[in-house]
């Protein structure tokens, strides 16, 4: 190995490290491990001369990325949205760079596992803090983050350290480690109050089965869930985390919404919802209204009192799929659908049709998991309109459409490198 690629193998797990312990810790910290893998990424363009092809996934992986920015820049264009709406697009294009540099320099598990358990244990110490020492409220801004986009942050987290024991010996040092990191993550999403991000767990337990391939599956599967069961119901139990509170609250939302009382949590998602299906969404199906015409006409809306007027206040739907609906018409919602779906097919002809080693395994369940995870954030959440979601979508996806094609595979059937 040559004293280049040395260095570019360092940066990019010092990047992935930064990416996840410095997340909740300074105020955009994730944007550092980010930059740190861009910046590696573009020097690998012009410092590795003879690199090795990049393998079938992570040419797919690009093309994809390619299309679909291209794809949403010309619903764009033929709406005539103002230049900053171009903005959020721009990431998934210079993502590229980071995949082609975790193609030519890729670090070990080690540090993938690191960076990963560093990232839940630093969620967990910035909730906890003010939780159970200054004494601040569930639901409240935690690690520079709203309350949502921190407790869903903090679950992946969670999912990226559980799936990664996939790759270890069954309760060898590794393996706990990695669930104990898992158990941190868990504890922070629910710590910090972001509903959201609950439903993602049953989801992934229910996933996490699946995949478990031992000698011993239901043990394993067994240790697994009852070890999360007896965490959440610790959680629930104790009124200061206010767990209970937050899911009692959901009840008590839903029966205020039905009896016409709107300004809840619950009642205003609801609200949201259908003032974008039922009201705004019919009349242009197509190609939507786009950003400054979804503002105002929800804002008009409210005035006139077809929507309540707790609604007009908020700049998005609550909800990515429903908002890309409104915002950029069918064409815009096909787009964002196909995106999701893409990865989720790719990963599932991996495992179906491909020999994989334990490490590639991991990674291709870990890709449908967090695929998944990000489809459950949506639906409650204009998930992918924050940066720091975006930035984690595709990197995490970067690093598993890299791994898992990194060494040759065996063909089977449909198998391709």
């Amino acid at each position: 190995m040559n004293r280049i690629k040395k260095y570019g193998i360092f940066f990019n797990s010092i990047g992935w490290i930064c990416l996840f312990s410095a997340c909740f810790i300074l105020k955009s910290g994730y944007g550092i491990g980010a930059g740190l893998l861009l910046l590696t990424g573009i020097a690998s363009l012009w410092l590795e001369k003879k690199a090795e092809p990049l393998s079938y996934s992570a040419r797919r992986w690009i093309a994809v990325l390619l299309i679909f920015s291209s794809a949403m820049i010309a619903v764009r264009l033929v709406i005539h949205q103002p230049l900053k709406e171009y903005d959020e697009l721009s990431r998934y294009l210079l993502s590229i760079i980071i995949v082609i540099g975790l193609s030519r320099w890729r670090f070990s598990q080690t540090v993938y596992l690191s960076g990963i358990v560093l990232g839940c244990i630093s969620a967990f110490l910035v909730v906890f803090y003010p939780r159970f020492w200054l004494n601040l409220p569930s639901a409240n801004d935690y690690g520079y983050q709203h309350h949502i986009q921190f407790s869903n942050i903090a679950m992946i987290m969670a999912i990226l350290s559980g799936f990664a024991t996939l790759a270890y010996t069954k309760y060898s040092r590794l393996w706990w480690i990695a669930l104990g990191g898992a158990l941190c993550g868990i504890g922070a999403a629910f710590l910090a109050g972001g509903r959201g991000s609950w439903i993602m767990l049953p989801v992934m337990l229910a996933l996490y089965s699946i995949a478990v391939e031992t000698n011993h599956r239901w043990r394993t599967i067994f240790v697994i869930f009852l070890t999360v069961c007896l965490v959440v119901i610790v959680f629930y139990l104790i009124p200061q985390t206010g767990v209970a509170a937050r899911i009692q609250g959901v009840f008590h939302d839903l029966t205020h919404y039905q009896q016409g009382h709107i300004a809840t949590s619950q009642g205003q998602r609801l609200e949201m919802w259908r003032c974008g299906l039922v009201e705004m969404w019919p009349h242009r199906p197509w190609l939507g209204w786009g950003d400054p015409g979804l503002l105002n006409e929800k804002i008009r809306l409210s005035q006139i009192g077809t929507c309540d007027s707790s609604v007009g206040l908020f700049a998005h739907l609550h909800n990515d799929f429903i908002d890309t609906l409104v915002r950029y018409g069918l064409v815009g919602f096909i787009i964002l659908v196909v995106f999701y779906l893409y990865p989720l097919v790719h990963y599932i002809c991996k495992l179906r049709y491909c020999y994989l080693n334990s490490i590639q395994r991991m990674a291709a369940w870990t890709g449908i998991a967090i695929t998944l995870a990000f489809m459950i954030g949506s639906m409650t959440n204009a998930f992918l309109g924050h940066n720091i979601a975006t930035t984690f979508y595709i990197i995490l996806q970067a690093w598993c459409m890299t791994e898992i094609g990194k060494k040759t595979i065996k063909a089977a059937g449909l198998c391709l490198i």
